[in-house]
C-alpha cells in the first residue's frame, strides 16, 4: 500500500519506506525499517539525484521489535527530523550534526505505535505533535525534553495534519469529522 504526502510504502514482509519532502531545501528524506538492520534516515538532494547523508538511528529496542512508523521534518529547512517507531518511541534528529549519532532526543512518546508526527519551529520554539494508533495526540516542547502534554484522545483518530506557518493541527476521525 502506498500513500501520498508523507508517504508510506510497505510490502507483505513488513519492510517499510517512508518519504518526506523538504521543499524549502530541495531535499527528500527517506526512512525505513528492514528486519534485523539498524533504522536509517537518508537525505537526498533532489536536484542532483544524490544521497547526501545517511543518519543511523540508535534505537534502544531490538530492531526486530521496533520499526519506523512515522517521519517528519521541520518545513522551514532541514534542521530537525522526527522519527516515530512502532513501539511508541520517538527520536528527534539534527541532520546538520556530522557526528555518528545526530540524535537530539529519544522520547517514550506513546504506549503504542506512533502513527503520525508533525514538527514545527517558530523562532526559538520547537514543537512536536504526535499521534498514536491508540488514539492519543501529544504535544512536546523540545526545549524541555521530556515535556509532554496530551492534547486529545479518541479511538477514532485516523489522521493528523499540521499547518506550515501557524501552531494549528487538524485531527481527522473515522466518522470523517475534523477537529
Amino acid at each position: 500500500t502506498c500513500g501520498v504526502g508523507g508517504s508510506v510504502c510497505a510490502d507483505a514482509g513488513g519492510t517499510r519506506l517512508l518519504l518526506e519532502w523538504v521543499q524549502a531545501a530541495g531535499l527528500l528524506l527517506s526512512a525505513g525499517s528492514v528486519p534485523r538492520l539498524q533504522p536509517v534516515v537518508r537525505v537526498w538532494d533532489v536536484e542532483r539525484e544524490l544521497c547526501v547523508s545517511s543518519i543511523p538511528i540508535s534505537h534502544s529496542m531490538p530492531q526486530a521489535v521496533a520499526s519506523v512508523s512515522a517521519l517528519c521534518s521541520d518545513p522551514s529547512g532541514c534542521h530537525m527530523l522526527a522519527v516515530g517507531f512502532s513501539d511508541g518511541w520517538l527520536h528527534v534528529l539534527d541532520p546538520r550534526d556530522s557526528s555518528r549519532s545526530a540524535s537530539v532526543a529519544a522520547i517514550a512518546a506513546h504506549t503504542g505505535p506512533v502513527s503520525q508526527v508533525c514538527l514545527r519551529s517558530s523562532g526559538s520554539t520547537e514543537r512536536l505533535v504526535t499521534c498514536s494508533v491508540g488514539g492519543s495526540v501529544n504535544l512536546f516542547d523540545l526545549r524541555r525534553v521530556p515535556s509532554v502534554r496530551e492534547v486529545h484522545r479518541s479511538t477514532n483518530i485516523t489522521s493528523l495534519a499540521g499547518h506550515l506557518h501557524q501552531d494549528v493541527v487538524a485531527i481527522g476521525s473515522r466518522r470523517q469529522n475534523v477537529k
